[in-house]
This record gives C-alpha cells, sequence and structure tokens, in this order.
C-alpha cells in the first residue's frame, strides 16, 4: 500500500471488516436501489470510497450479491462443513481451520465415549444464510462497480487458464519443464493470455455501447 501500487483484488467475505461492510449496507445491496444486469444475469451492488486504517490512499470498495452464486456458495459451504467435521472426527485438523472448529462444532472427549463431535447448527445456519453469494472487490483506480467485477472477472479467467497450463505439464516431460526454455514458454502463454481477453473486454457487454466493434475489429 505505501509503495502507491494499483491493483483491483478479491477480498475473501469471511474477512471481519468485509462482513461489518456488507452487514451496514445489506438492505441497500439486495435491493432495486442495488440491482444491476450484467449481459443475461443479474447482480446486485455498492460501492463506496474505503480508508484503509493507517493510510490515505483513496480505495474504492464494490460490495457484489449474486443470487446464483448464492446457490453455488451454500454448495461450498456444506461442503467445507463436511470437510471439517472429517478431520474433527479424525483429529487431522488443519491449522488453518481452527478458527471455524470452535466457530462451528463443539467438541468433548471422555474415556468411556471417546471423541464427540456436534455441529453447531445456530453459527452453522447463521453463517450459511448472511455471507454466501456475497462478493468484496477493492481497488485504487476503478469506481465503476461493474468495471471492477468484469475486470476482476477476466483477471480470475486469465489466472486459471495459466494454473491449468501448467497442470497440463506431465510427469514425462519434468526435466524439460524445468528448464529455461520452459519456463520462456510460459511466460510467454501468460501474457498472450492477457492479450487475447483484451478484445473480449472491449466487445463485452458493457463495452458495446462506447465501442460497437467486433473481435476482429479490435484486433
Amino acid at each position: 500500500m505505501s509503495k502507491k501500487y494499483h491493483f483491483t483484488l478479491g477480498v475473501p467475505t469471511h474477512i471481519k471488516w468485509v462482513r461489518e461492510e456488507i452487514d451496514k449496507h445489506r438492505e441497500e445491496i439486495d435491493s432495486p436501489l442495488g440491482f444491476r444486469q450484467v449481459g443475461d444475469s443479474v447482480v446486485y451492488v455498492h460501492s463506496q470510497l474505503y480508508h484503509w486504517p493507517g493510510s490515505r490512499r483513496r480505495l474504492y470498495l464494490h460490495l457484489y450479491f449474486d443470487p446464483n452464486k448464492q446457490a453455488d456458495d451454500r454448495v461450498k459451504f456444506d461442503l467445507y462443513i463436511a470437510q471439517l467435521m472429517d478431520e474433527l472426527k479424525n483429529e487431522k485438523h488443519v491449522e488453518d481451520h481452527e478458527p471455524h472448529y470452535t466457530q462451528f462444532f463443539h467438541c468433548k472427549k471422555t474415556p468411556k465415549r471417546g471423541l464427540q463431535v456436534e455441529m453447531d447448527w445456530e453459527a452453522i445456519t447463521a453463517a450459511r444464510n448472511e455471507y454466501v453469494g456475497y462478493q468484496a472487490i477493492l481497488s485504487t483506480r476503478i469506481k465503476d462497480t461493474l468495471q471492477a467485477l468484469q475486470i476482476y472477472r477476466e483477471k480470475d479467467v486469465v489466472e486459471k487458464c495459466f494454473s491449468d497450463l501448467k497442470n497440463q505439464l506431465d510427469m514425462k516431460r519434468l526435466r524439460v519443464h524445468r528448464s529455461p526454455m520452459m519456463k520462456g514458454r510460459l511466460f510467454i502463454q501468460f501474457i498472450a493470455m492477457i492479450i487475447l481477453s483484451q478484445p473480449k473486454y472491449e466487445t463485452s457487454y458493457e463495452s458495446k455501447k462506447s465501442l460497437p466493434h467486433t473481435q476482429q475489429d479490435v484486433f
């Protein structure tokens, strides 16, 4: 933050200050005031200036609620709770999960019955209902809520494609992949993905009013 680099990045919604902002603006977000249509999908939004503690730099906090994402997030959350339960029962704790063991479960161990693990239904239901479907993006430069969302999505697509590309490098070619040649190839393909994502952005639904061109025109 002190070096004043520009960034647009997603912020996890389990962070306390993000949840406080969601709670503060929940009614406004999930209302006709926050309603936006993005192509064929719908998203509810809120944007505001955010002052980072100890910094005078201007930041924009964008909050989103996606009804479709809510359904996906609930499934992911339920899978995560099941994973936590399995870790507790098998006594294979993961350090990063310790706060959630305490938050969502009651554990008791006795000589006669051994380890007993029970879900805290009230805590699980509260977390399941309150924050699933929400997303937060923090940006130093992008003021427009939908533009920030689109840039983040394009960035996410490029990163996932690059991750898939690396995963495709099988063990048979491991020696080659460690060479400078393979590293150079990966770098070039990563840059190519970024360049190819720009025409898609320029010809997207949000950009058509200002740039009514096809991808071929942009190239």
